[in-house]
């Protein structure tokens, strides 16, 4: 079996439980907040989060493929060992709570590809998984690196609605 659909097996097992549709409100917010960040930055963001207290799920164009942004290192997000990281000080960290401990693996490549993956733990609170992918953008490294942080400020307002 090929990587990927080793991968797309997995996630395809582990998504069943969350049900097979966001709520009109998850939806609604990931329209106005994740599109205002990608019209921002001028280039394709996805997003997915996944909060393993209550199992709800965001995503925003989950569905779509990113050129150099490989789902699997969705899955590396999970392990523990990325809480040394300090790639991600720039990117989804800087638009987290500073008590929330944070892993993250990060990413760059071609027309202006960037990419964070974070397991984040909020205090009392199981951990919730973040992918956010930006692409196709001629934005600095300094914005694309703003609208991630951007990211996971809106992504801690979603989980205070919880």
């Amino acid at each position: 079996m090929h990587r990927r659909e080793a991968v797309a097996a997995l996630l395809s097992g582990l998504a069943s439980p969350f049900g097979p549709t966001l709520d009109s409100v998850a939806r609604e917010w990931t329209a106005t907040d994740f599109a205002d960040i990608e019209r921002r930055a001028a280039g394709r963001l996805g997003v997915a989060v996944l909060d393993t207290t209550t199992e709800r799920r965001l995503a925003y164009r989950a569905d779509e493929r990113f050129a150099m942004c490989s789902t699997f290192k969705w899955l590396l997000g999970a392990l523990a060992w990325l809480i040394g990281n300090t790639t991600g000080a720039e990117k989804l960290r800087a638009g987290l709570p500073t008590r929330w401990r944070v892993g993250d693996k990060t990413g760059m490549g071609a027309n202006g590809a960037t990419n964070d993956v974070a397991i984040i733990w909020p205090v009392e609170r199981r951990p919730v998984l973040i992918a956010a992918y930006l692409v196709d953008t001629n934005a600095s490294v300094a914005d694309r690196n703003d609208a991630l942080a951007q990211v996971g400020r809106a992504v801690a307002r979603w989980l205070a609605r919880a």
